[in-house]
């Protein structure tokens, strides 16, 4: 009955009116289809731009973190890289907090490095493998098996390894106060 009276208003065919009718549907399908997956690609979009932000903001915290263990380090590692009695230094608590210090700014390291900027990790990198020779002569002075020839090695190797240190820190800490500068847009 409609497809009578749709027949004699618009002066088609049976079958011009049935491929008009399935014409429309099949567009109003598709384009329910199309704004179902625009739909879901910004859903998409949105939980991406969310997952940017976390990781961004992790990886400012990561950086925050290394960046305030690393100045306390730094101050320490300067201040004992000169030659000093070995037997008072086994001893001296903020030498014994300072290895300890660099112990966990390494664990703090290795375990979120994978958040830094990759020029952040090789400029820390640099300065763990500096700050070993503290660990080495802590290592060394604290041995219960600590002897006199072990003294004679400090007096040579190791008091070179602490006076390298106060010209290698300062170095490192312009480089990676540099890097920050660069990748967070500060006084440039």
């Amino acid at each position: 009955m409609f497809i009578d009276w749709l027949k004699e208003f618009s002066g088609m065919s049976g079958g011009a009116i049935f491929i008009s009718i399935v014409g429309a549907t099949w567009l109003l399908a598709n384009n329910i289809y199309m704004l179902s997956l625009k739909s879901k690609s910004k859903l998409i979009e949105n939980e991406t731009s969310i997952r940017l932000n976390r990781l961004a903001d992790k990886q400012l915290d990561v950086m925050l973190l290394l960046y305030e263990q690393f100045a306390e380090l730094d101050g320490n590692l300067q201040y004992y890289s000169g030659p000093f009695d070995w037997n008072l230094l086994a001893k001296d608590p903020d030498f014994i907090s300072l290895y300890h210090g660099i112990c966990e700014f390494q664990k703090s390291f290795n375990k979120s490095k994978v958040f830094l900027p990759k020029s952040l990790e090789n400029e820390f990198v640099t300065f763990i493998n500096c700050s070993m020779k503290i660990k080495s002569v802590f290592r060394t002075i604290t041995d219960p098996n600590f002897s006199l020839s072990d003294e004679d090695y400090l007096k040579d190797k190791s008091l070179d390894d602490m006076k390298h240190l106060a010209t290698e820190i300062p170095k490192i800490k312009e480089s990676i106060e540099s890097k920050y500068r660069q990748i967070l847009h500060v006084g440039l």
